[in-house]
């Protein structure tokens, strides 16, 4: 296998651990909008897609925002929408979910930091890590924009939902996890499905677009979208059997954050989470808390096609 295919499975792992993890502050301690169904018989929807025209032309990478809605008799309705997110992305797609948190009685976002941390203005951070060490090289070499230092996580209306350090490690080790484990499962994930279904770009083609800054990041995002958009493989190997720490157990936190707002009188609320993390929240939302899916919106998180005018598209018509 050649490099460059060694380094695009690489790339395509990175990234999609960027659909469920955002930031650790801290180290390891020594198309119709609305979708009337049966949602409890349905088939757990998608979270993220790659849009096409008929002629297989990619149009954008899209994240989805389900809206779910709990009826109670002789109280208000609650609605929670679950927004999707991916850590790097086009800066209209950050302005657009920037403008539509404002909705939100409580917008929960996900950060394994301490309680009470907040993000700073922009994202800037004073120590430098691995992980935004990443970030910032694949935000550079796709030119994309980092969620961080576009979403206003400093509004009044946002709640932090998420692990702290100390809790976040104590479950990895009581599930016997690392993060060595789960980087290696994602690479096999990932050459498996390089193997079942190999990429439609040659690694000439990527070799080249690597330097050239005109034109190749977008031959980048395109075949890195190709791959995200059909990533299920990959993030069942991450998530294993019985759940996972970086998935399932924070999503446990991030529901029970949730629960409190209710409690606490807010009748609509966001749960802005990597989209990796919506599939088993979806389940939750079902089985454990009685709500049910009434529509799901798409967002366009990359531009496929070069100058194309951003629109937030709707669930496809069945």
């Amino acid at each position: 296998m050649s490099i460059v295919r060694w380094s695009r499975i690489l790339v395509i792992a990175v990234i999609s651990l960027f659909l469920v993890q955002n930031w650790i502050v801290a180290k390891p301690p020594v198309q119709k909008t609305e979708v009337e169904t049966d949602s409890r018989k349905a088939e757990t929807p998608r979270f993220i897609r790659i849009l096409k025209q008929d002629d297989g032309q990619l149009l954008s990478l899209d994240t989805a925002i389900a809206t779910y809605e709990l009826k109670r008799k002789g109280k208000p309705t609650i609605t929670v929408d679950l927004i999707g997110a991916v850590h790097i992305g086009d800066k209209h797609y950050y302005d657009k979910l920037d403008e539509r948190f404002k909705i939100y009685d409580a917008l929960l976002y996900e950060l394994v930091a301490p309680q009470g941390t907040r993000i700073p203005a922009n994202g800037k951070r004073e120590d430098a890590s691995p992980v935004s060490a990443i970030q910032q090289f694949m935000k550079n070499l796709l030119q994309l924009e980092f969620q961080l230092e576009q979403i206003d996580y400093q509004a009044k209306n946002f709640v932090h939902a998420d692990m702290s350090p100390e809790e976040f490690w104590e479950s990895m080790q009581q599930k016997n996890e690392s993060p060595l484990k789960m980087f290696l499962a994602m690479m096999r994930a990932s050459l498996a499905q390089q193997a079942e279904k190999p990429s439609q770009i040659n690694d000439a083609v990527l070799l080249a677009a690597i330097f050239d800054r005109q034109n190749g990041p977008m031959v980048l995002k395109r075949a890195m979208a190709e791959e995200l958009g059909n990533n299920d493989v990959m993030l069942d190997a991450l998530n294993g059997p019985d759940g996972s720490t970086i998935l399932t157990e924070r999503n446990k936190v991030a529901l029970k954050v949730m629960e409190e707002q209710i409690k606490a009188g807010k009748k609509k609320i966001g749960i802005f989470y990597g989209a990796a993390h919506l599939k088993d929240m979806h389940e939750r939302m079902l089985n454990q808390y009685k709500m049910k899916l009434v529509k799901t919106e798409w967002l366009p998180a990359w531009e496929l096609m070069g100058n194309t005018t951003p629109t937030t598209q709707p669930e496809p018509s069945k």
